[in-house]
């Protein structure tokens, strides 16, 4: 069994994910490298921006560090579909996790 650490960004909990041993899955979400130390960031696997390019671009107007951190980041990066800009960006499988789920509307990122 493989452990899969998925970290929120919570202040008063995200940081208890670095006490699992390194060898698991590591997973985050949308602008949360800003939330870890280049050290932490080391141990994460996989990372998630699902909200529409778009918003997630206009939402971060102030922020260009977040487009510029996906389009370097070294990890699989699973988007509403593979952009040439961002190398790793991998399309999320959404209708497969619908036919899976039995739904098709959740309420967060990391449902």
């Amino acid at each position: 069994m493989k452990l899969v650490s998925i970290v929120g960004l919570s202040p008063s909990s995200r940081d208890a994910a670095f006490a699992a041993p390194p060898g698991g899955e590591m997973w985050s979400v949308n602008t949360g490298h800003f939330c870890f130390t280049p050290e932490q960031l080391s141990r994460f696997t996989a990372w998630f921006q699902l909200h529409p390019r778009r918003e997630f671009e206009l939402a971060n107007k102030d922020r260009p560090q977040h487009l510029e951190w996906l389009k370097t980041c070294d990890i699989p990066v699973y988007m509403e579909k593979q952009w040439d800009d961002i190398p790793t960006s991998v399309k999320y499988p959404r209708e497969e996790i619908f036919n899976i789920v039995g739904m098709d509307y959740f309420t967060s990122s990391i449902a």
